[in-house]
């Protein structure tokens, strides 16, 4: 949370100093089109940067990439080992019928 307001905070000052520079007012807009143009083209920077970002994913732990997946349904004691869930799960039926909200006289 603390990189991303440091982020907001910077890019919000950067913006207004880079208005300032080109002179771009609330009645001078000569140079707005290099603004835009340059705001645009800051949010690349990060890009040659992208090589320090970890291979693997944090939510996983280290080792277990390529671990399948055990799937286990709800009516059966025998685990099915799937790479991804099944399309259907049969559950068991319902303990109480759903209560009719209909106004009887």
């Amino acid at each position: 949370m603390s990189i991303v307001n440091l982020a907001a905070l910077l890019s919000h000052e950067l913006g207004a100093l880079l208005t300032h520079w080109l002179g771009v007012t609330e009645t001078n807009f000569d140079h707005l089109w290099q603004l835009v143009l340059l705001t645009n083209l800051s949010t690349l920077l990060p890009l040659p940067l992208l090589f320090l970002l970890p291979m693997t994913s944090s939510q996983t732990p280290s080792g277990e990439e390529n671990a399948e997946i055990v799937w286990q349904s709800p009516n059966s004691s025998d685990p099915a080992i799937l790479p991804h869930p099944p399309d259907r799960i049969d559950l068991p039926a319902p303990i109480a019928s759903p209560i009719s909200l209909s106004e009887t006289d």
